[in-house]
């Protein structure tokens, strides 16, 4: 049993944990002891087991070399024992121009976090004042991290939770530092100590003020630790259990167990002439005879006992001492003046039926033997499924699988056993039997062409092979045209009217319909079609319903001749693709008069095979910006390309640079006449 005092303020733990080995810190003499491992810069001073900071420069600091392996994730211990004003920072965990400032409160602080160098280096911050630091413990994160310590009353089960509990080691132990906000004088607790979901460590906690002149044992020495505190006389706690071995399935109850009574001594204070003139001395000692009978029986006595008093004692009390059991001397007197009584904890009657707990089969009377009881105390809790500290009782989750009870009866899983648990996709706490969006991502099953996967919704879309025109209309009833080649072979293509009207062409004829309501449409061609050409189209109106080429397709056309001449709709091509234009083909007057000033990716137009492109892009109002005009040039200059073809581009300009040099490219090499307006 471990005894705190009654108060909000930081206090330490010792523990043995049962499935660690602490590991040596990486620092040498962080106390300080020695500061030969030590060098320091600017005011900053080594003695007396502290660093001390008392200065403005930016170059006092302490450092230690070869500490740390780069990349490698630490943790940073250290204490700060006073400190008037200021700060701290390192370079422990970034380079020299990336300096984290750490936490520099009195008392214990942790940090963590990836080393980027070797050294460790502690400096001012923001200018401290008598700031002094000390203990100062390196170690690598993997060793021992995320400590988290929960502590709960016994009898009202209220509890604390600690998450990453700073600690230090203090021998083989490892001191915890905790702000314990639940502790109430002379009431009792358990805890348990895990990393992650291990179990570290677990004991009893007995709160009370007057820890200076008690100390509890268990009575098989063969199962407890003394840790000596900070006198020579007074240990501080006990490490109750076989320390030796790394089962973690001991009960969090060790008063339920006849063979481990926790008793308590009673030190005297001043020489008892009736032992020494010149040593101090504590006994066992009890308010009962029975309690007393009972010590002696486990130490190998016949179970008897005598009393007992002090002469120091004004208030002349009797004690029972058992005849057997030793007694304990030391140097010096204990602090203090002041006797209480204390009854062991095993000598408590906690379900009140006459039967002390040590004697008790129930202690709490719930109807459950203590060997099978996970709160042998708490008569409204005897299992713990999860092992959470949690009885089932108040937990939500008896078997800790993430879901609640209450769904899992719902749902058809069992509550109790944490490898069955109902089908929940996105852990919304509905079963996907029943939830209506599986994923969670906000589109109901059945408009979700993926119901499984977040990620997506929409059904795929099919790619499409042909051509692609975009129509837009701005009224009912109106009339859009596809213009083509009105002599020749007859074509045999498909032309889908993104309307839900389809049919097959094979004439030559210009084709045409109707859209009942104003819109923007995508007409798909795919089959044998050999060209566009509007200019023969005389209603200007129906020309500027053409809108946007956003696909050439995999259409051989026969020429780009007078494709879209007059198409004062068209704007920019968006099209990503390329047109493929049969060799001997034609781009003269293509876009001409149109009101094209963007064509996506027509610099990788293939114009190998093109040998007339007069007026292509020409227009009196509008020209091509000259991002699309230097595209234009640097592609079709990398080209083999035909000599001697005439290019008008209106009043297009082009950039410096690459832009101009491809210019040139097609006037030197190709003997082309380039019309523009000329650099930018």
């Amino acid at each position: 049993m471990i005894k705190l005092l009654p108060t909000t303020s930081q206090q330490a733990i010792d523990i043995l944990p049962r499935k660690y080995t602490i590991n040596s810190d990486l620092v040498k003499n962080g106390n300080f002891v020695n500061g030969s491992d030590w060098t320091t810069e600017g005011d900053v001073s080594i003695g007396g087991g502290l660093a001390t900071f008392t200065e403005t420069s930016v170059l006092s600091r302490v450092v230690q070399s070869n500490v740390m392996v780069i990349g490698k994730q630490y943790r940073l211990t250290y204490e700060v024992k006073t400190k008037t004003s200021g700060g701290l920072r390192t370079s422990l965990f970034g380079s020299t121009s990336q300096n984290v400032d750490i936490p520099s409160e009195i008392g214990f602080n942790t940090f963590q976090g990836v080393s980027f160098q070797t050294d460790l280096k502690i400096k001012r911050s923001s200018d401290p004042t008598n700031l002094t630091l000390t203990n100062i413990s390196v170690r690598e994160s993997t060793s021992l991290e995320f400590i988290t310590l929960v502590i709960i009353e016994d009898g009202t089960r209220k509890f604390q939770t600690i998450t990453s509990v700073p600690y230090a080691t203090n021998g083989n132990f490892l001191r915890l530092y905790c702000d314990f906000t639940i502790l109430t004088e002379g009431n009792s607790y358990h805890f348990e100590v895990k990393q992650g979901t291990t179990l570290l460590y677990r004991d009893k906690i007995y709160c009370t003020s007057q820890t200076s002149k008690t100390v509890s044992h268990t009575l098989n020495t063969n199962k407890y630790t003394e840790v000596v505190g900070s006198d020579s006389v007074m240990p501080k706690y006990i490490i109750i259990g076989d320390t030796t071995t790394s089962s973690d399935s001991s009960s969090s109850d060790s008063s339920s167990d006849s063979s481990a009574v926790t008793l308590n001594y009673r030190f005297i204070y001043g020489v008892d002439t009736s032992v020494s003139n010149t040593e101090y001395y504590y006994y066992p000692l009890f308010a009962t005879q029975e309690e007393a009978n009972y010590l002696d029986s486990q130490s190998g006595g016949s179970g008897t006992s005598h009393t007992h008093t002090f002469i120091d004692d004004a208030s002349n009390t009797t004690w029972y001492m058992p005849s057997t059991g030793g007694t304990h001397n030391g140097t010096q007197a204990p602090i203090g003046s002041q006797y209480s009584e204390i009854t062991s904890s095993g000598f408590i009657d906690t379900d009140g039926d006459g039967i002390y707990n040590y004697l008790d089969t129930d202690d709490d009377g719930d109807g459950v033997v203590d060997s099978l009881d996970a709160f042998s105390l708490n008569s409204a809790e005897t299992l713990d499924t999860d092992s959470d500290g949690i009885g089932n009782n108040a937990d939500t989750d008896d078997d800790g699988d993430g879901q609640t009870d209450a769904n899992e009866t719902l749902y058809g899983s069992n509550p109790l056993d944490s490898s069955s648990t109902y089908a929940d996709l996105d852990g919304d706490g509905i079963a996907d039997s029943a939830d209506s969006d599986r994923d969670g991502d906000g589109y109901a099953n059945d408009n979700d062409y993926y119901p499984d996967d977040a990620s997506q919704w929409q059904a795929p879309t099919t790619s499409f092979a042909g051509a692609i025109l975009e129509f837009t209309t701005d009224g009912a009833n109106q009339e859009v045209v596809i213009a083509t080649q009105t002599w020749g072979s007859a074509p045999n293509y498909t032309i889908d009217w993104g309307d839900g009207n389809s049919e097959t062409v094979t004439s030559t004829a210009f084709q045409t319909h109707t859209y009942s309501s104003a819109g923007t449409y995508d007409v798909k061609i795919l089959g044998t079609f050999y060209r566009f050409r509007y200019s023969n189209l005389n209603d200007a109106d129906k020309r500027s319903r053409l809108t946007d080429i956003k696909q050439w397709g995999n259409i051989s056309y026969t020429t780009m001749e007078d494709a879209f001449k007059n198409c004062d709709g068209l704007t920019s091509i968006t099209a990503t693709d390329t047109p493929t234009i049969q060799s001997g083909g034609k781009l003269d007057r293509m876009f001409q008069y149109s009101s094209v000033t963007s064509i996506n990716n027509v610099g990788n137009w293939d114009v190998s095979g093109i040998s007339s492109m007069g007026d292509a892009f020409y227009d009196t109002l509008s020209n091509i910006d000259t991002t699309t005009y230097d595209a234009l040039l640097i592609g079709w200059a990398s080209q083999n390309l035909q000599s001697n073809v005439a290019l008008n581009m209106g009043g297009s300009q082009y950039s410096s640079g690459a832009a101009a040099t491809a210019r040139q490219t097609l006037v030197n090499t190709y003997s082309w006449t380039i019309t523009d307006g000329g650099q930018v």
